[in-house]
């Protein structure tokens, strides 16, 4: 059996092929390919893995991938070729711990006889805009109730941004490497269409579903309010619980477009510089001349600059329609009061409820599933 793990970078369209993957998943099946999901939760059951980070740590790494070998062992599958993909990966501090124990894995596995790796990447001036958008705006990665810099941010992910000594590490494993470009990607209609034709995988055309979008970016005085609601905490934030309100009072529906930037243009142009000998080393290994990243000048946008009123004037939605719940809560209450037979140790509990709930003005959370 062969394994094809993608690994990102992740702003590269990870999360729009995973969700191919996931829609497609029975054509996969019935074609030869077995999807294992971000987490192998489609193969090992109960999964093992709970975040997708958990893959940079040895420990739980190897215990996964013993379980995959015992679970395909025992139940084996008609594919030959599993997929896995998973961003996180790419992203290690330390990518050799998890390559070597990928190697191992692979070369002691009685399941598997070899493995390829699929990695994109995007020009590093305009992966730092969307990545510091992502990881510090909205899903905040770091600890401390601040809004981190992009100077910050830069410098939190100098490691990534060495495209050829990344990619130079994983090719001194047993596994076959392919180096893909995101413009490349981008000019031959998407990510998607791309790895497959990279992976070869052969699909019939007119079963495959299409995901359509995957997620709307939010515009940037909305990633600069959940940046604000991030900074209340110590730790760092999972974007869901926020985004959800933010949905829930429909403000998603009405982006405002921005010709603006959050990492400004001379630091783009700074680390763009920093890479270009990188960048060089890794196109004529692995890519044409011209193929791994586009000849365009670094973007010259204005920096963005966080209006108070605007970002009120966005807020304030949230605001009207929690206390139009809790008055609507409030008149559900004294109709309860009003009818005979409920117990008073009932009306107790629902009155002191309502009453924490209205001091704290607590915002309504997403419904648990």
């Amino acid at each position: 059996m062969k394994l094809l793990l993608h690994i990102g970078l992740g702003k590269t369209g990870t999360t729009a092929f995973q969700r191919f993957c996931e829609v497609n998943e029975d054509v996969l099946r019935k074609s030869g390919y077995l999807y294992g999901g971000t987490l192998l939760e489609n193969v090992v059951q109960p999964g093992l893995l709970e975040d997708l980070g958990q893959v940079q740590r040895p420990q739980e790494l190897s215990c996964t991938l013993q379980r995959l070998d015992s679970v395909l062992r025992d139940h084996p599958s008609e594919a030959r070729t599993l997929i896995w993909s998973n961003e996180a990966f790419s992203m290690a501090h330390d990518p050799l711990v998890v390559i070597r124990n990928l190697d191992e894995y692979v070369r002691e596995s009685r399941v598997f006889d070899s493995w390829e790796v699929f990695v994109v990447f995007r020009r590093q001036d305009q992966w730092l805009e969307s990545a510091y958008k992502q990881w510090a705006l909205k899903h905040k990665t770091y600890r401390g109730r601040r809004i981190m810099s992009a100077r910050e941010y830069v410098d939190s992910v100098d490691y990534l941004l060495d495209y050829h000594e990344l990619v130079s590490k994983w090719r001194d494993s047993s596994a076959i490497v392919h180096a893909c470009s995101y413009d490349s990607a981008m000019q031959a209609g998407g990510i998607v269409d791309y790895l497959v034709q990279r992976m070869g995988l052969r699909l019939p055309s007119d079963q495959l579903i299409n995901p359509g979008q995957v997620h709307g970016s939010l515009d940037h005085d909305l990633s600069m309010l959940m940046a604000m609601y991030n900074q209340n905490f110590e730790t760092p934030q999972d974007p869901q619980d926020f985004l959800w309100v933010l949905r829930d009072n429909g403000l998603t529906k009405n982006l405002h477009p921005s010709n603006s930037c959050f990492v400004s243009t001379e630091l783009r142009q700074e680390v763009l510089d920093r890479c270009s000998d990188s960048n060089g080393r890794l196109e004529a290994e692995h890519f044409e001349v011209g193929e791994a990243f586009t000849r365009d000048p670094v973007a010259d946008k204005p920096l963005y600059e966080a209006d108070p009123v605007q970002l009120i004037s966005r807020a304030l939605p949230i605001l009207v329609n929690q206390q139009r719940r809790l008055e609507r809560q409030n008149q559900r209450i004294k109709a309860l009061e009003r009818r005979p037979g409920i117990p008073k140790v009932v009306l107790k509990t629902v009155q002191k409820l309502f009453r924490t709930a209205k001091q704290h003005h607590t915002l309504r959370r997403r419904p648990s599933r």
